[in-house]
């Protein structure tokens, strides 16, 4: 029961040790802002803050004038996370004294276990710093307007989970840290040509991206003594290119298309007793590798392209009567996501159609703003608040890990604190 015991705790602690991905295929680098998803992550046709790095770089040029944000540090943590640690210090003496518990006792804990805390699903994310910069609009031409930005971004993720056994139970851990350079550069159509209504902005992101993952599944509690993880490092550049088309001050289109073309991220060989050069944001430190580390080849892996289509309007009025109705003066934005919609593994037009399904609304005031949505199915709410050089934001939503919306959710409380202005 000691391994058992042992196997929980570091459910716990590899969260802050590792910073998961399941690599079915190479995951996106991707900051999920905490307003976004408080809004069931439909952002693609809002795009009007810093998370348009991401979302919709087109939407910078939405932005009046420029922007400095010293730091920005989102925190994501699974219901599972919390879960799992009440669990374990509430049971911590049984547990400790396991095998001074009459049978009863060793029974129920075991079959709590298997049947509930195998489970739960351990997940953490986040970023630590991501400083960045967004220019004022710099006219080109009469009817052309650039917008450019500079980010160093970060973000970690990490899951584990227990899995139950009538023997020796064992853990699996994955685990990946990303570093990434974006520059992007839009430019603003004031009038678009053949006397189409409204404006056209377009966008390419350059990034420039570092990588280290771990993948070690199935490890048993009977290893932890000799558990040497042993990152694998990488890297790669890509592009994003996206557009948003305001057709008047309250109706926006957006389109955007991550890593056009796949992005490339070549991995460095893994050899046990060696030193090994990583680099995040340019800089180079070593990575000493002991006699345990499992030898892994340099292999080359790719970003798959991903498509998102998005809408947002932002009424104008309310008519709650026939010529009656109440100034909102773009308080309210209502906003509807597609998003991967040219997936070969989960269609558009199959039963994964409601996971890629964003929507959802904010109701804006300088200080306060109030959040709702579905992603994926699944309601997501949210707060923030405007402190005029710091803004925090809190997101509850619900996410699919499997292939279709209902299958398999994972809750997940999201915080986060920015500095600028």
């Amino acid at each position: 029961m000691k391994n058992i015991r042992k196997a929980l705790l570091l459910c716990l602690t590899l969260i802050f040790i590792l910073p998961v991905l399941v690599w079915a295929n190479e995951t996106p680098v991707m900051i999920r802002g905490i307003r976004p998803l408080g809004m069931g992550g439909a952002f693609t046709a809002i795009a009007d803050d810093q998370n348009a790095f991401f979302y919709n770089a087109a939407g910078l040029t939405q932005i009046p004038k420029w922007q400095v944000n010293i730091a920005n540090i989102p925190v994501i943590v699974s219901n599972d996370t919390f879960e799992m640690y009440k669990w374990i210090k509430d049971h911590n003496d049984q547990l400790k004294n396991f095998d001074t518990q009459d049978n009863a006792t060793r029974t129920s804990l075991i079959n709590d276990i298997q049947d509930n805390i195998s489970k739960l699903r351990v997940h953490v994310s986040g970023s630590i710093l991501n400083p960045n910069f967004i220019s004022s609009p710099m006219g080109l031409t009469n009817n052309l307007k650039l917008t450019w930005g500079f980010g160093l971004f970060d973000v970690y993720d990490v899951n584990v989970r227990l899995n139950s056994s009538l023997l020796v139970p064992s853990v699996d851990t994955t685990g990946s840290i990303d570093s990434a350079t974006l520059i992007p550069v839009a430019v603003k159509m004031e009038k678009i040509p053949f006397d189409l209504p409204g404006s056209l902005s377009l966008a390419g992101t350059f990034k420039f991206i570092n990588r280290g993952k771990i993948e070690e599944l199935r490890k048993s509690v009977l290893e932890f003594d000799n558990f040497s993880p042993a990152p694998q490092f990488g890297g790669g550049h890509g592009l994003d290119i996206s557009s948003l088309y305001q057709y008047n001050e309250y109706l926006n289109f957006g389109l955007m298309v991550s890593d056009f073309g796949g992005t490339v991220i070549k991995y460095d060989a893994i050899n046990p007793n060696t030193t090994d050069k990583a680099h995040f944001f340019g800089m180079g430190f070593n990575v000493d590798r002991n006699d345990k580390v499992i030898a892994k080849p340099a292999v080359e892996n790719v970003i798959a392209p991903r498509v998102n289509v998005g809408v947002a309007y932002r009424p104008q009025n309310f008519y709650y009567w026939k010529n009656k109705f109440l100034p909102l003066t773009r308080h309210f934005v209502f906003a509807l996501d597609l998003n991967d919609i040219t997936s070969s593994t989960e269609k558009l037009t199959g039963a994964s159609f409601f996971k890629k399904v964003h929507a959802g609304g904010e109701y804006q005031t300088k200080m306060l703003s109030l959040r709702g949505g579905f992603n994926s199915g699944y309601p997501s709410f949210g707060v923030g608040l405007n402190l005029w050089l710091v803004k925090l934001d809190y997101a509850f939503y619900g996410d699919e890990l499997g292939r279709y919306a209902g299958q398999i959710v994972e809750w997940n409380h999201a915080i986060s604190a920015s500095i600028g202005f």
